[in-house]
């Protein structure tokens, strides 16, 4: 259904909205309120005070629950953002801001040096800076200004007080006061004598609250969406103990947040209580006991807590073998329920009702429980329904309203869920029977089977943690507990150096990894049937196309020597003895190839060829014989030239429009050894036009006496032999081509894409031509 569309039932209070006193809800923020929280739950009904329909321009405020149907589950994962490190200032806005604000003026004892805006909010912008002191050492800062300084969204004294609270806790970020660092610096440098009038640097007294901005300890890794972003992009498994180590920063967040200040604890870090007995289980154990019986909790309720505030750092003191988790951004959605529950007026409550983000909203927003309340009540009811710790007191609430410290548990458990599924947000809220307790939670999805390779009690924890009711949700006590007991069983015996390389490998630059060697492709379907066709006995093909085709189905065969005729190697041998050239030494017999000791990888079946056979020569006389000769162009000039032939050559060459360029050669060749030879050659050179890279191909075809024809095919890649075309005569009639020229023209072009049996067909009919010729006759064949 379209959330447009949504079903209304109005229903009439007896009174307007300007009749309603100062304090009470008004019918519009209730009646927006009910809207949105419908479109959340997934609700296609809601009950609207004094309304049959709901206004078209109030529309825009719901977003972004009015971009979907209502009830479609819509995901948003970790990889559909965009990076974390991607420019925020394309237009240097806010970076201008920043160094004329900051880095222009003369402080006093220190210098700014701007590095870069890190992000941009709604109400205010994050830059870091290098803060350069007197001594010459540096500090990496981050400084969160307002937009507009004149705006009271952003309050940087609300949320430096808030931070402040929590001064000196290992897991909320920390407030830095620069001032008080020059001072202290300056205060050492007198000390140890180090202190000069030359080494003073005057100026103005830095005051962050003056400037509009807040400065925070610099936190190496970003927030936990850049973690998410590196996990889901490498697809890499989050071990259990990691996934513990994340968790117990997040809980001991909590924790100080519970429990500090408080007189109990002397107005120190809870964190400060618990590093003395953490590492005796006995002792860490009575310490909590003692904590649930005389420490009283804050109930500071933080309703921003979510994975872009949650922040990682580097902290080898405390967290050697991990980053170090941080709750962030306290202040601007914060609130201290403690006193709130004695001075909350209606308004105030329903206000706390609004969702900071869409994807960190919890059951005290949006549950329907907020249907069934009345509006303008008096103050003692109001109190009475939403105020307290006591969640099973009578009259009050079990859901809706009621704020306190399992408001952060829950929102804790959110972002924990989404480390482990991976998801920035999934709508609508729905919640699903615990598998266990069979309570409502909003954690269903972690009992599926999608996640069951994930720690089960890590699961059930953050569960629990999700249930929808408060008095359901574990205490933070328990949480500390179950943390203790876990860390007793151990993980698989793997300690602390395990998560240390695994953080390692993620965070840390990764050296490029090699191109791994690329298999050759597989031969050519018509390649493997000439080889075939060749070992057979009947074709003598190019050598380069038999040894590529034949080397592709067998690569870890040895390769075969080039077989030379026996009368051939004799004369070539002879040659050889008499000009005292070191020879290599015979080559033996051709044997059918031996198998290696192991099987080569098995092909699909367009693929497989089988073993190729080698049979002896045919029973006929030497000159009848259709050889097959493997060595290439280069090499049988090579042998000419070393039996001392005599050639001579008489060349005719024809050239048309430049593009193709046929040339004949006619050589005699005399060798003056036991043997004489009478050759007649042709060679024919064609460019190919349609290559981005021109290759040459020329065919070389020897006709020898005593009846012997050799048959080579060599291609030159990227190669081309240029020939300056003659001019044209101006006059004169242009002699067609004869039919015997126009049909090899024909041949040759359509040759390449006929059946290799029509191939060979054409070898054998120019072979027998040859032989003919050489008679005195003629043959014209081709083919149809």
């Amino acid at each position: 259904m379209n959330p447009h569309h949504i079903r209304i039932k109005k229903r009439s209070l007896g009174f307007n909205q300007d009749d309603q006193r100062d304090g009470d809800c008004l019918i519009i923020d209730r009646n927006f309120h009910t809207v949105q929280s419908a479109l959340i739950r997934g609700d296609e009904e809601v009950s609207l005070f004094n309304w049959p329909s709901f206004p078209v321009g109030m529309w825009q405020h719901v977003s972004p629950w009015d971009q979907y149907p209502i009830g479609q589950e819509k995901i948003v994962y970790f990889t559909n953002f965009p990076k974390r490190d991607a420019p925020c200032d394309p237009h240097g806005l806010l970076s201008q801001d920043s160094r004329k604000a900051i880095e222009n003026p003369r402080w006093e004892g220190m210098k700014f040096k701007f590095k870069k805006v890190l992000a941009q909010g709604g109400h205010g912008y994050a830059t870091l800076w290098d803060v350069v002191f007197e001594d010459q050492s540096v500090r990496r800062v981050v400084i969160k200004r307002a937009i507009n300084p004149f705006s009271k969204a952003f309050d940087p004294q609300e949320e430096t007080r808030f931070h402040l609270r929590y001064d000196g806790a290992q897991h909320t970020t920390q407030i830095i006061d620069l001032h008080r660092e020059v001072l202290d610096l300056r205060a050492r440098m007198l000390k140890d004598g180090k202190s000069k009038d030359g080494t003073k640097r005057m100026g103005k007294q830095w005051r962050a609250e003056g400037k509009k901005c807040v400065v925070f300890e610099y936190m190496k890794y970003g927030d936990m969406v850049n973690i998410m972003q590196m996990v889901s992009t490498r697809n890499v498994q989050i071990p259990a103990q990691v996934l513990w180590g994340i968790w117990e920063c997040l809980v001991l967040g909590l924790a100080t947040i519970a429990y500090t200040p408080s007189e109990s604890s002397g107005n120190s870090s809870f964190e400060t209580w618990w590093k003395d007995v953490v590492s005796d289980r006995e002792e860490a154990l009575a310490f909590l006991d003692r904590v649930e019986r005389e420490w009283k909790i804050e109930h500071d309720v933080h309703l921003d807590l979510e994975v872009l505030n949650v922040l990682a750092g580097q902290d080898p003191a405390t967290h050697p073998n991990q980053p170090v988790f941080k709750l962030h951004d306290l202040g601007a959605w914060s609130y201290c329920m403690n006193q709130n529950w004695e001075t909350y007026n209606e308004s105030e409550y329903w206000s706390m009702r609004e969702p900071v983000k869409p994807h960190a909203a919890t059951p005290e927003q949006f549950t329907k429980e907020w249907d069934t309340l009345n509006i303008s009540l008096p103050t003692p009811f109001v109190r009475e329904t939403f105020a307290g710790e006591d969640l099973e007191k009578k009259g009050g609430h079990k859901i809706g309203g009621r704020f306190g410290i399992w408001t952060n548990i829950f929102l804790i458990a959110k972002v924990m869920e989404s480390i482990m599924t991976r998801e920035f947000s999934r709508f609508p809220y729905q919640a699903v029977p615990h598998y266990r307790t069979h309570k409502p939670t909003y954690g269903g999805k972690l009992q599926t089977l999608e996640f069951q390779h994930i720690d089960l009690e890590l699961r059930d924890m953050v569960m629990r943690c999700l249930h929808e009711k408060p008095i359901d949700r574990p205490h933070i006590t328990h949480l500390l507990r179950n943390l203790l007991d876990r860390k007793q069983l151990g993980f698989n015996n793997e300690g602390p150096e395990a998560v240390e390389r695994w953080w390692k490998a993620l965070l840390e630059p990764q050296a490029p990894k090699p191109i791994p060697a690329q298999a050759p492709p597989p031969a050519n379907p018509v390649k493997q049937a000439m080889v075939a066709s060749a070992v057979k006995g009947g074709l003598a093909i190019a050598s380069h196309m038999a040894q590529a085709a034949g080397n592709q189905g067998a690569p870890n065969q040895p390769q075969a020597h080039p077989h030379i005729p026996p009368h051939i190697q004799q004369i070539v041998d002879r040659h050889r003895a008499q000009a005292n050239i070191k020879k290599p030494p015979a080559q033996p017999p051709v044997q059918p190839p031996v198998q290696p000791l192991f099987q080569p990888p098995v092909q699909s079946p367009a693929q497989v060829q089988p073993p190729a056979q080698v049979q002896p020569p045919p029973k006929v006389l030497p000159h009848l014989r259709h050889h097959k000769l493997q060595f290439s162009f280069k090499l049988l000039l090579k042998h000419l030239l070393e039996t001392s032939i005599d050639v001579k050559v008489s060349i005719k060459v024809n050239v048309k429009a430049n593009v193709k360029v046929n040339v004949k050669v006619n050589v005699r060749v005399n060798v003056r050894v036991s043997v004489k030879v009478n050759a007649k050659a042709s060679i024919e050179f064609s460019p190919e036009l349609n290559s981005p890279l021109p290759g040459l191909k020329s065919s070389l075809k020897f006709g020898l006496e005593p009846s012997l024809m050799f048959f080579l095919t060599y291609e030159g890649a990227n190669r081309m032999v240029i020939k300056k075309a003659q001019k044209a005569k101006k006059a004169g009639r242009q002699v067609p081509p004869r039919k015997h020229d126009a049909i090899a023209e024909y041949v040759e072009k359509v040759l390449p894409d006929m059946p290799v049996a029509i191939r060979n067909l054409l070898t054998r009919s120019q072979h027998l031509e040859s032989q003919l010729e050489n008679d005195g006759f003629h043959v014209y064949s081709f083919v149809n």
